[in-house]
């Protein structure tokens, strides 16, 4: 079974809000509202985030006229990023040039100013929240959980830009979840003048299938049918199916599962016993398949789907020159 991408978005007839298809326009439209008491329900639709982000054409499709940089956790592993390396990356940020930054969540997005690879110049026009994390207090699985604050990441966000959007999202296994927007404001915003029409949401879909079944060329014994992804893994996934086609990324693991996983460092997490601790990215007990999306996102890069700012010679290059 071939899975085909959605090009044209469904667009609401009052409104002009992007819904995801006309069979759900009540629902998808009726809930992606805020309550008089301060909460969001979760959506349904993930060609909202198009309207997010203000990349509609007038006829409805998405503007590929937009360069797009998407950045992902990778970060998160110190031992990967060595000062070199980040300000090559901070270079090719500069070559892209890109007219709309994404970052997978707060913490993750400090981290990328913090090392240089951001510029405080260059603003973040979406930050991807879990709800689980930021509003229910959920602790997130790094590999150093002491490194990360959830109000100073916020806060440094916000100080740092007032137009940036925080799109929090909970995958479709709950269903639905509520964000208490003027809760946030006073606990993630620390009470400032913060607008809470820019805290939007999602209820998305963590299931997908491995795009390489389209290709003649993959071994049959190699093809699966439903996948549980990783968060950032399922977001580039929703961004190639709405149509994006200048989808640009750092902080990914798109260099294929034969990486020297030697390089990557060990979890430090240990909330949940041996799942995560003592264990790297490719190795975690959980129910995503780290190196079959490395190697579905290299395929993509190679494939011209996707481009992958990173380089892995040159990643090498400056983890020996710091021996």
């Amino acid at each position: 079974m071939k899975k085909k991408r959605k090009k044209k978005i469904h667009v609401c007839p009052t409104c002009g809000v992007p819904l995801r298809a006309k069979v759900n326009f009540f629902l998808d439209h009726e809930i992606n509202v805020m309550h008089p008491d301060g909460t969001y329900d979760l959506g349904t639709s993930n060609d909202n985030i198009i309207a997010y982000l203000d990349m509609v054409t007038d006829d409805g499709y998405v503007n590929n006229e937009e360069v797009v940089l998407y950045l992902g956790g990778r970060i998160d592993d110190d031992a990967l990023y060595p000062k070199s390396y980040c300000s090559y990356l901070n270079s090719k940020i500069k070559e892209l040039n890109p007219t709309k930054i994404i970052a997978h969540t707060p913490w993750y997005a400090k981290k990328y100013y913090d090392k240089g690879i951001l510029e405080e110049s260059m603003k973040i026009d979406m930050v991807f929240v879990y709800n689980k994390h930021a509003a229910l207090g959920t602790p997130m699985q790094v590999i150093n959980p002491g490194e990360y604050s959830k109000e100073d990441s916020f806060k440094y966000l916000y100080d740092l830009s007032k137009d940036t959007t925080y799109l929090f999202y909970i995958h479709s296994a709950y269903q639905k979840n509520e964000i208490n927007a003027a809760q946030a404001k006073s606990t993630l915003f620390n009470g400032k003048d913060f607008d809470i029409g820019k805290l939007k949401s999602l209820l998305y879909d963590r299931r997908y299938f491995d795009p390489r079944e389209d290709d003649p060329n993959m071994p049959w014994d190699e093809k699966v049918d439903f996948i549980n992804t990783t968060d950032g893994f399922a977001f580039i996934d929703m961004f190639l199916e709405v149509g994006f086609k200048n989808l640009n990324i750092i902080g990914f693991s798109a260099f294929g599962s034969g990486e020297d996983e030697s390089k990557f460092s060990k979890y430090n997490y240990d909330r949940e016993g041996d799942r995560f601790h003592g264990k790297t990215y490719f190795d975690l007990s959980t129910s995503e398949n780290q190196r079959l999306e490395s190697d579905i996102l290299k395929y993509l890069c190679e494939k011209g789907d996707l481009f992958n700012l990173e380089n892995y010679e040159k990643l090498i290059l400056a983890l020996e020159q710091i021996k």
